[in-house]
């Protein structure tokens, strides 16, 4: 696990050391090292959960808020905040 999230800490450390650099790029450079996380981690078994427009299961989600939303049935899963 230690050795697939190698190159993430290496590509957040290049992204820190051009912090002075067009700030534009470095939004840029964090959003490719966020995919890069993202994928490593769904390689190791590890998948992000962001369903939106299912029921509301509390084994599976937590509630921060209720928000009404005409277009969704009472308790389905209009936001996810934290997929986890």
């Amino acid at each position: 696990t230690a050795a697939a999230l190698l190159p993430v800490v290496d590509n957040l450390e290049l992204a820190l050391s051009h912090a002075e650099a067009d700030p534009g790029s470095i939004v840029e450079g964090v959003k490719a090292i966020h995919d890069q996380a993202v994928d490593t981690l769904a390689g190791l078994g590890y998948e992000r959960e962001a369903e939106t427009g299912v029921p509301f299961d509390p084994a599976r989600h937590e509630v921060v808020g209720v928000v009404e939303d005409a277009e969704a049935e009472p308790g389905t899963v209009v936001q996810v905040l934290r997929p986890g």
